[in-house]
């Protein structure tokens, strides 16, 4: 029993000093980081409804396209 609290209460103070390190370290702001990541999520959806409707470019293509 007692190890069992022990490690639910590492885990909870890993989990609480990770929270604050991110935080500390953060290169941008939350409304930056939500914006960034909704852009990317969108951009996502865009590009797999794409492939959904048949438009999507091969990796041959896209490999093409890069050169």
């Amino acid at each position: 029993m007692k190890n069992s609290v022990l490690c639910i209460a590492s885990v909870l103070g890993g989990m609480a000093l990770g929270s604050a390190l991110a935080l500390a370290f953060a290169p941008k702001s939350g409304a930056e980081t939500r914006k960034a990541v909704q852009d990317f999520v969108n951009e996502e959806l865009s590009r797999w409804q794409n492939c959904h409707n048949g438009s999507c470019k091969t990796h041959d293509e896209a490999k093409a396209e890069v050169k």
